[in-house]
């Protein structure tokens, strides 16, 4: 599976906003970008959001606005019978046309890096819930109505400045896309550099220059951390010891899980899970 540029196959002289209702056994590694802004909500679901060079876990109730090109997908943990959500794609060149649209084209142009609404209000969800059963004129009117809500919400900026529709990923597509399905299935056992490496044909000198200039971090940085994400939510999702979490995960030792998901998440996994305990 490579990256792909996911082309949009609506009309554009005939629709402004491209709205899907999807459901699936599962949201499988579809790692792509597109030149349209996408807002997605997941209806049902949860597992890993990648964005740029974001990742973090998702569930019920996500939200997020995704900038122009930027490198995105969402991968299922497994354990859904079915996933559902709602996608909004659009261009945003009509905002910039509009001079009452000022303000909001410059909060599109915020979500370059990507937006995530940390915890947006049940006024706005039902707007995005509303949406597929009012006719188009309705629509385009309750989508400028949804995007205005949005600018009020409480969120969190995602991809770093590296990893925002970096023009490295587009060139080596292929690589990347490989690179990144062989970490998701092997990320639970001990991957070396050497074994990557050899993987995509690359010293390891080479590969970790590439690997960085084309994610933003560094590979061991990205296993670590896409380790602990996972782990984060086997925490508060499995009765689970610690330990097993840890190395189910691919850490081999307890303390250097420790280490890890203190320096990501600013607390040890014990007190993590204490905080989805007590809330």
């Amino acid at each position: 599976m490579e990256l792909e540029r996911e082309h949009i196959t609506t009309d554009k002289n005939e629709k402004t906003i491209l709205f899907s209702k999807l459901k699936l056994p599962a949201f499988t590694p579809y790692w792509h970008f597109h030149p349209e802004l996408e807002l997605t909500y997941i209806v049902k679901g949860k597992g890993l959001r990648f964005v740029g060079d974001h990742i973090a876990p998702f569930q019920e109730g996500d939200l997020v606005l995704l900038g122009e090109n930027l490198p995105h997908q969402w991968v299922s943990d497994g354990e859904d019978d079915e996933v559902e959500t709602y996608i909004f794609q659009f261009s945003k060149v009509v905002f910039s046309q509009i001079p009452e649209f000022k303000k909001l084209y410059q909060f599109l142009n915020s979500s370059e890096r990507g937006i995530h609404f940390t915890n947006p209000s049940i006024e706005l969800i039902g707007k995005i819930i509303q949406y597929e059963s009012q006719n188009e004129f309705q629509q385009l009117l309750l989508f400028f109505d949804i995007l205005n809500l949005s600018m009020n919400e409480n969120y969190e900026i995602l991809s770093s400045e590296n990893g925002k529709g970096n023009q490295q990923i587009a060139k080596h597509s292929e690589r990347i896309t490989k690179v990144l399905d062989f970490v998701l299935e092997h990320m639970n056992r001990e991957i070396t550099l050497t074994e990557i490496s050899d993987f995509t044909g690359m010293t390891s000198p080479a590969f970790c220059r590439w690997f960085k200039k084309s994610i933003g971090k560094s590979f061991v940085t990205y296993l670590n951390q896409l380790r602990v994400e996972k782990a984060s939510t086997l925490l508060w999702e499995k009765d689970l010891p610690i330990s097993q979490i840890a190395f189910e995960t691919g850490f081999e030792s307890l303390s250097n899980f420790n280490r890890s998901f203190l320096k990501y998440k600013g607390c040890s996994p014990r007190e993590y899970r204490k905080q989805f305990s007590l809330s």
